[in-house]
């Protein structure tokens, strides 16, 4: 989880906190404030679980390993391979000759085609490359260094889309919890407003979690100058003040 998205995670529970901790002020709050309120709680539960989801670090771990068996497979058996068979094809009629190996960094495909090439090519003529240095089983050596680049290969693809799932549930969760916020900063303000002797301290506590905008302030105070009084209603009727503390 980045950091933005850690510090709007904190906000969300702050606003949980909050609604838990001024019920009565919401006695007489429209259905829909309840709605919000637990749309708010499953959001916090996928967007923790898309966080831990993502933290396995099985991508990173696989990535690794493969980077680690690429390197077994053309260092230990194709560039062995490509030495011998250069040697031997020139008195083997029909032999074919590794003449290239792709490079460190070169495409997994391209390397495993080459291998698996080898494999096949190879067979016909196991013991005139055993009897050049090479071990009895060379060739199930190589089809088991295939292997496992393909098996870790395919365990990474697979750890990105489990990764890749799980962001989308975190950006979800993120967005649905934004949501829901936007939705209670105008029940919350409107409640504040509609019981003036105790909503003034928790709207104070409110503003601190979720802070009207600006413009939305210098709207309200203009108001208050040709009307003769505020309303800390419309601080809220913006998209934009909850996304600043959101």
């Amino acid at each position: 989880m980045r950091g933005r998205e850690r510090q709007r995670l904190d906000t969300f529970k702050r606003v949980i906190t909050f609604v838990d901790g001024n019920a009565a002020l919401f006695a007489k709050a429209p259905p829909s404030y309840a709605l919000q309120v637990q749309s708010l709680r499953d959001a916090i539960v996928r967007i923790e679980q898309g966080s831990a989801d993502r933290g396995t670090g099985a991508s990173a771990q696989t990535i690794a390993q493969r980077r680690a068996l690429r390197e077994v497979l053309r260092v230990k058996h194709l560039v062995p391979l490509r030495q011998v068979t250069q040697v031997a094809s020139r008195t083997i009629p029909g032999l074919p000759a590794l003449v290239q190996v792709p490079k460190p960094m070169a495409n997994l495909r391209r390397l495993l085609d080459v291998a698996r090439a080898a494999e096949r090519d190879l067979a016909p003529y196991q013991q005139e490359i055993v009897n050049r240095g090479f071990p009895v089983d060379f060739l199930q050596q190589l089809q088991g260094a295939i292997a496992a680049v393909e098996q870790v290969h395919s365990a990474n693809v697979t750890a990105r889309q489990v990764q890749a799932k799980a962001r989308g549930e975190l950006l979800l969760g993120m967005q649905t919890a934004l949501d829901a916020v936007r939705c209670l900063d105008i029940v919350v303000r409107r409640a504040c407003d509609g019981d003036p002797s105790t909503g003034e301290g928790p709207l104070a506590a409110w503003n601190a979690i979720v802070p009207p905008a600006r413009r939305a302030d210098r709207r309200v105070n203009r108001y208050a100058g040709t009307a003769g009084q505020g309303s800390t209603v419309g601080q809220g009727s913006e998209a934009g003040s909850v996304s600043q503390g959101a």
